[in-house]
């Protein structure tokens, strides 16, 4: 009886122990599970990068001088051209990477210009790696340019390293991104759809997004600050992710022209106006001077005030949108130049002043900064409002003026349906 008892009490034991054992498995499955989950979320897409970085890396080895061939006459870059053309391990790397569905999308704006000719798309491309690295041919962009610079400057290198260092990171970096990303979405959003990132390494268009994919130009990085990366990629990511949550939940419809013109509009400097948030601590302190100069906020405002009239109430309003659209970003160069007051760094030149990126984050930081986390959460989720809300909370210290009633009804107004 007595080793019966014992037997029992051991048994009782070795059962709590065994539950606690069992919970603590349960807990460290779960947690793997949504870590896994999380990993998934975000795909990376090296390819690009990697076989751009090898085409070029053997084009320089052509040379003995690498990309420096300056002084050479048009009759020995026709040579080498012709060479490049019979080079069958040339043809292949370059086929390799054209072939890729990004240079779909990279090339269809890429234009080379040889004597008076015009050649566009993945030709264009063509053209411009056969010619390397004896002859630097025109290209939209500057991009053959930046490419022979980016590799004369030993960058290319600190690239490789930047993506390997990605890669075998991207557990962290994918739950930075997301992390970062959702302090501006809606806090019942769980949208968990896989996520494409594409990395790419030809300066051609800088970081965007487009058919909910993500590209990454590493050119566009001088420095190589892993957690300043995680935030332009965590900027993009809530562009996808907030994209897809107004378009579902736009009331506007896409039936109407006029709202679809209008809501793009809007979509635009709601889009950016959040997903700045998460970098712009990061801009540099000449991109951060004109983001706060106040001439010129409100001459950006006027502009927009106007556009946005105009594209209301025009015959065809898709196609005054469109035009409007590249008008303003066409301003921001003699805009900048306006406004800035010593030498422009190359830094500057991408975030120079534009509508929908200077309005759109003086809307959000006033509303998060005077109003609260509460009140940027019930701005975010009631977008029609943001307006309103914006005029509710910003103070004479304000960086953009107040938006006029009748701006604010148009604005509110634009969101409804009949």
């Amino acid at each position: 009886m007595i080793w019966n008892r014992h037997s029992n009490w051991f048994d009782n034991l070795n059962l709590k122990k065994m539950k606690r054992i069992l919970i603590v498995i349960c807990i460290l499955l779960i947690f793997l599970a949504c870590n896994k989950k999380d990993q998934e979320i975000l795909v990376f897409n090296t390819e690009p990068a990697t076989r751009f970085i090898g085409l070029m890396n053997y084009l320089e080895e052509k040379s003995p001088s690498g990309f420096d061939n300056k002084g050479l006459s048009l009759k020995t870059r026709e040579e080498e051209y012709q060479k490049n053309l019979k080079d069958t391990v040339l043809k292949n790397k370059i086929d390799s990477l054209l072939g890729l569905p990004a240079y779909s999308v990279l090339s269809e704006i890429t234009t080379v210009f040889i004597d008076t000719n015009k050649i566009h798309g993945k030709e264009a491309y063509r053209l411009a790696f056969l010619n390397l690295p004896y002859n630097v041919v025109s290209m939209s962009g500057g991009l053959s340019e930046s490419w022979v610079d980016f590799w004369k400057t030993g960058k290319s290198d600190n690239a490789l390293k930047f993506i390997n260092s990605i890669t075998s990171r991207s557990g962290t970096v994918t739950k930075n991104t997301i992390k970062y990303a959702k302090e501006f979405l809606p806090s019942d959003l769980n949208d968990s759809r896989k996520v494409e990132t594409v990395f790419c390494a030809d300066g051609n268009r800088g970081s965007f997004t487009i058919d909910e994919k993500i590209y990454m130009d590493l050119l566009d990085f001088d420095n190589y600050n892993l957690d300043r990366f995680t935030k332009i990629l965590a900027h993009e990511y809530h562009h996808v992710i907030y994209e897809k949550w107004l378009d579902d939940y736009n009331p506007t419809g896409k039936t109407d022209e006029t709202k679809k013109a209008v809501f793009d509009f809007q979509k635009g400097i709601i889009m950016e106006g959040l997903a700045q948030q998460i970098n712009y601590d990061d801009y540099s302190q000449q991109i951060m001077v004109l983001y706060n100069n106040k001439d010129l906020i409100k001459e950006l405002q006027e502009n927009w005030m106007n556009t946005f009239k105009k594209i209301i109430h025009s015959e065809d309003p898709l196609d005054t949108f469109e035009t409007e659209s590249d008008k303003m970003w066409g301003n921001s160069i003699p805009l900048l130049k306006r406004y800035s007051a010593e030498k422009i760094e190359e830094e500057t030149y991408p975030h120079r002043p534009s509508t929908l990126y200077y309005l759109g984050y003086h809307l959000y930081h006033t509303i998060l900064k005077n109003g609260g986390k509460k009140e940027l959460e019930y701005a975010i989720t009631h977008p029609d409002q943001v307006l309103e809300i914006y005029n509710k909370v910003r103070n004479k210290e304000s960086v953009m003026p107040e938006f006029p009633q009748d701006i604010v009804k148009l604005w509110k107004d634009s969101f409804k349906t009949e």
